[in-house]
């Protein structure tokens, strides 16, 4: 769901597990965290929310995300996770610089 100045809206999803944590990254992008999937937001005029990793069966759930210059830390709940690497990020700048 998203909501602005003219009201709500619903986006559509690859995701339908639980949010826990969102973030946007250097250029802006929102990212979500649910308990098993890491999903970020694509294109303006009508969104769709794309899967970048799932968690494996059995795996711990996951608990937060992180940005640094060389991709998108995500945390489970046992310390662990994955770093993603979208292609597109290697065409960006540092963060911070």
């Amino acid at each position: 769901m998203r909501f602005d100045q003219s009201g709500a809206a619903m986006e559509a999803s690859e995701g339908d597990s639980r949010p826990v944590a969102m973030g946007l990254d250097e250029e802006g992008v929102p990212w979500l965290v649910t308990e098993r999937e890491v999903l970020r937001r694509h294109g303006a005029g009508v969104p769709v929310w794309k899967r970048y990793h799932a968690q494996a069966e059995g795996a711990p759930r996951l608990v937060a995300i992180g940005f640094h210059p060389t991709g998108v830390r995500v945390v489970d709940a046992l310390g662990g996770g994955v770093v993603l690497r979208p292609a597109d990020f290697a065409t960006t700048r540092p963060f911070g610089g």
